[in-house]
């Protein structure tokens, strides 16, 4: 995937840079955060909704 340089705590208040390779691959967000905004909504009004059915 590619390489990244960190900072390495050493002992005392040094500290080295290290060279790493990264294995992961890359991160995707799916659905698109105003799809998970609109779900969030409707499960509100769905609890809303059982709170008037159980006061009804």
């Amino acid at each position: 995937m590619g390489t990244e340089r960190i900072r390495v705590r050493g002992p005392g208040p040094r500290a080295t840079w290290k060279t790493i390779d990264i294995l992961a691959c890359p991160v995707t967000f799916s659905p698109h955060p105003q799809q998970i905004e609109a779900a969030r909504r409707g499960y509100d009004d769905w609890w809303q909704a059982l709170g008037w059915v159980g006061t009804g």
